[in-house]
């Protein structure tokens, strides 16, 4: 660890829930960011501040004690913020090291910080089959009244699931989302009680599935639930069960609002998801996921042990992950042959997309993009997915040597003079590696 990351950790360790948390909130927001005059200036005052030998010793140890602390918050808030916004090694570290010590209420973006808000999990998938074909949940989080539901399966789109608890009372979605291709991915939001931790899943009107919820507040109720590893500002725990002569592997990710991970993997140059999940035994040799036949993308991780073998080393490493995003941009249509330079540049989730030109043919417009890709950064751009004006236009895209987006081709109207594109969602890839230790017996 350098110099600086000592130094800005020993601060932090020394912070409260409710301090970092304020640092959190300090640093996601825009208004929050100084520029360099005011950060050379805050760096100046804060460091000549706490490098004093503090007040006159006459002063009550209580008193004392809080300035000292108010002293050093307000010397960590300055130097994170220093760090984080020039994007420093330093800075980037610190800010996952806070990231890592608070839990966040999922599609709030509100911060769990007591014992008497918790967040609940399904700490096994559960597979069900009706006329549609195969369904399988893979997770469910509960925090208060809000349910989360993450699923997949055959099929073109999702079914509607009812939610049952002991006294018969049903609850329905209040809204959903999912995506096909592959069989088709998604996910429902519930309102139901805040006790409401045991109750049944209803498919199709007469299938039925028993579920109970696993209190997972903070690093301790995780690591009860299977072993437990942070990387670059993600948590994810592995929770390994048998199942017909199988072991099956449920990471369970961390939640932090407005983010989700979609693919314990990646997308390949042809745009289909492929699972990475490195398993092997002492002996060093490696055992292949369990071929998936039926619903894709993360939630049939399973594989076939050796039976006289109970230990594993189980290894992902990398994964891509979804942000709720909403970017609009309008796009000048060109004539028939031609190319328009765009040279425009948006800032999302602080990753940086540069729209460079757009080129026409016919009905179809190129719009070729640059993603600032950086193999030694450990998040990069992979894609965006985007709306066009019309629902029954179409694209598609394209991506470079390094599995990134290269340009997109998208539908238009002979007659558009200009094109509004809506961004509604960044997916980035992101290393790891996340290692883990597993029993199976």
């Amino acid at each position: 660890m350098s110099r600086d990351k000592e130094y800005i950790k020993s601060h932090l360790d020394q912070l409260s829930d409710d301090e970092q948390a304020l640092l959190i909130e300090l640093i996601d927001s825009k208004d929050s960011l100084p520029s360099k005059d005011q950060k050379d200036r805050i760096k100046k005052n804060v460091l000549s501040s706490i490098s004093t030998k503090g007040p006159d010793t006459a002063e009550r140890p209580r008193a004392k004690h809080k300035r000292s602390r108010i002293r050093l918050a307000l010397a960590a808030v300055a130097l994170i913020i220093i760090l984080a916004t020039s994007f420093s090694p330093a800075g980037r570290y610190i800010l996952a090291e806070i990231k890592e010590r608070l839990y966040f209420i999922p599609g709030t973006g509100e911060i769990v910080r007591d014992n008497q808000s918790g967040v609940y999990l399904l700490d096994k998938p559960i597979e069900l089959t009706d006329k549609s074909g195969k369904l399988i949940i893979k997770s469910i989080i509960k925090q208060g009244e809000s349910l989360l539901i993450e699923m997949a399966g055959d099929g073109d789109m999702p079914p509607k699931l009812v939610l049952q608890a002991r006294d018969g009372s049903e609850y329905k979605s209040t809204n959903s989302w999912y995506a096909s291709g592959d069989g088709w991915i998604g996910g429902s939001h519930y309102i139901t009680p805040a006790d409401m931790l045991d109750y049944r899943i209803i498919l199709s009107g007469n299938i039925f599935a028993p579920v109970k919820l696993t209190r997972a507040q903070g690093v301790e109720d995780y690591e009860q639930l299977g072993p437990t590893e942070y990387k670059n500002g993600l948590g994810l725990t592995l929770v390994a069960s048998r199942e017909n002569g199988r072991v099956r592997l449920n990471p369970i990710e961390h939640p932090q609002a407005g983010r989700r991970v979609i693919l314990y993997g990646y997308i390949d140059s042809e745009g289909g998801y492929n699972d990475n999940v490195i398993i092997t035994d002492s002996n060093g040799t490696s055992y292949p996921l369990t071929e998936n036949k039926g619903p894709s993308r993360g939630a049939n991780l399973s594989f076939e042990p050796n039976p006289d073998i109970s230990e594993y080393h189980v290894k992902i490493p990398e994964l891509l992950v979804q942000y709720d995003i909403r970017e609009e941009v309008k796009i000048p249509i060109p004539e028939d042959g031609a190319t328009v330079d765009l040279n425009r540049t948006l800032n999302i989730n602080g990753f940086t997309l540069q729209i460079l030109r757009a080129k026409r043919h016919g009905d179809r417009l190129k719009l070729f993009v640059d993603t600032d890709y950086d193999s030694k950064r450990a998040e990069n751009i992979n894609t965006l997915q985007l709306r066009l004006p019309y629902d029954s236009y179409s694209y598609s895209y394209h991506y470079n040597d390094n599995l990134v987006i290269d340009h997109f081709d998208l539908e238009i109207r002979p007659g558009d003079k200009k094109l509004t594109i809506t961004f509604d969602g960044l997916i980035n890839s992101l290393k790891g590696p996340w290692a883990f230790d597993i029993t199976s017996k």
